[in-house]
């Protein structure tokens, strides 16, 4: 026993066989070599891993596929969303039609001294709104004289003046749009002056 046992240490020190204990007994075993793969082993190797890695991007993009559609069904509303979305819709239109319909059968016309009023205080806005830009034209013509150094913008824009541009209003419109008023109250104030006949 003693000279197998010295013979097996001399082999596992040797590295021809393997040593290693188990517990209290010391083990020896052939060692085990693998043997390298050939070539057509090794092409086969490659083809599967190929193949499984186009499998994975194929799984890939049918996952993302499904979260993008699982996304739009958890953003789309449901049948009872839609019912009650359809339900408000229906009273917000009868509450529409109700004030369309009172707006309608509200056939009280605007009376002539109400209409004369209204006309009047639109042509006095309009008078007014011209000759103060007529005067504030005039006004920064004679500084833009003596201020060689400034134009018109500049000095619009050093000062702070608001124009009709930067509020989107013509002024041309509305005139036009108070010339009709203009003519009907001046005709009633010649009327008014005319005698009365008795």
């Amino acid at each position: 026993k003693m000279t197998a046992t010295r013979a097996l240490e001399k082999l596992a020190s040797d590295d021809q066989i393997g040593a290693f204990t188990l517990g209290k007994m010391q083990v020896y075993a052939p060692l085990q070599e693998e043997a390298a793969a050939s070539p057509q082993e090794m092409g086969e190797l490659e083809q599967a891993v190929t193949s499984l890695q186009n499998e994975a991007s194929s799984l890939e993009q049918e996952l993302a596929a499904s979260r993008g559609e699982l996304k739009l069904l958890s953003g789309a509303m449901t049948e009872t969303d839609l019912k009650q979305k359809a339900k408000q819709l229906a009273e917000e239109n009868r509450a529409l039609e109700a004030e369309l319909g009172a707006a309608r059968n509200n056939n009280q016309p605007v009376s002539a001294a109400d209409k004369e009023a209204i006309e009047k205080a639109a042509v006095q806005y309009v008078e007014a709104w011209g000759q103060r830009r007529k005067r504030c034209r005039d006004l920064i013509g004679a500084l833009l004289d003596n201020l060689e150094t400034f134009t018109d913008k500049k000095f619009q824009k050093e000062v702070g003046l608001e124009t009709d541009e930067e509020h989107k209003v013509v002024f041309a419109d509305y005139s036009a749009m108070v010339a009709g008023p203009r003519k009907r109250l001046a005709a009633l104030q010649q009327a008014r002056k005319k005698p009365r006949l008795r």
